[in-house]
């Protein structure tokens, strides 16, 4: 059960990284010939909603060793920031209509719902910035690579907040196996061997079940920064360099620099403004 635990979720991992690259591709391609202002601004504002879309699931997945709540992380601002804090029972109005007050971790998984909402607005605005407007079978193709990113997601909350098995399953199968290894060396005491064939017996018995009850707490959570766990944010960043890379291809460094400067984290050092003015100088140059 922990090992299929930990397949799923290394597959909603890969859904949420991989349509999240597909979305900025197939929206840079599809309206590449355009290259207006407007054109521009609203495949940056594309890119930029679907980095923030991915990090603020990876938010949620690692909420429970980072305790950082997606409305709190350092990339989200601006008016789609405000749009969120709005929906949000702790910083909105959403608490007027809501049947009971909802904990911090309840709304933590809403937002990343909330903000594919957005993403999927900002895409059908393309009506309003495009010379030639995305046709039906266009904007499908969008909305089925937001569905998949979001179908990730929601996989990873069944696994984040549901868990793998029901508690008392979990609990007395490792009381079954916590007694097995205790009554094993009263089970060949009657074995002819000898004490050391008996001792070795018990040892590598009990190193064995021991090391497989520690792999499987392992496997069944793998979240969080323990070595052994999924990197979710340095895997979404990597993500969000080939979204930089797409916008630069399609519209220019100058474009790709503007989505990256949203995206920047607060642990980020004066290492990358130096290179931000070099790269402008270089651009000038």
């Amino acid at each position: 059960m922990a090992l299929n635990c930990y397949h799923e979720a290394r597959d909603n991992l890969f859904k949420m990284l991989a349509n999240t690259r597909e979305i900025v591709s197939s929206v840079s391609i599809a309206t590449k010939d355009d290259q207006s202002q407007s054109a521009k601004e609203w495949r940056n504002e594309v890119a930029y909603y679907s980095c923030l879309l991915l990090r603020l699931c990876m938010a949620v997945c690692d909420y429970r060793d980072d305790k950082i709540v997606p409305w709190a992380v350092p990339e989200l601002q601006g008016k789609i920031k405000v749009q969120l804090l709005m929906r949000n029972q702790f910083k909105g109005h959403s608490r007027k209509w809501a049947y009971r007050d909802r904990t911090e971790v309840e709304e933590s998984y809403r937002t990343p719902a909330y903000m594919a909402y957005y993403l999927r607005m900002a895409i059908s605005d393309n009506k309003k910035c495009l010379t030639t407007p995305c046709n039906p079978q266009t904007m499908t193709r969008f909305n089925g690579l937001i569905d998949g990113l979001m179908q990730g997601y929601q996989g990873q909350i069944r696994l984040v907040g549901l868990g793998f098995a029901p508690f008392p399953m979990v609990q007395i199968s490792r009381t079954m196996m916590f007694l097995w290894v205790f009554s094993l060396p009263f089970a060949i005491a009657s074995d002819s061997s000898s004490s050391i064939a008996h001792m070795l017996c018990v040892f590598f018995m009990t190193y064995a079940f021991f090391g497989l009850e520690e792999m499987s707490k392992q496997l069944e959570d793998p979240f969080g920064h323990d070595d052994n766990d999924f990197d979710n944010l340095g895997l979404a960043r990597s993500v969000m360099e080939d979204v930089f890379a797409i916008i630069d291809i399609i519209d220019g460094t100058d474009w790709a620099l503007k989505v990256r400067d949203k995206m920047r984290s607060g642990d980020e050092d004066r290492r990358y403004s130096i290179h931000i003015c070099e790269t402008k100088h270089l651009l000038g140059a």
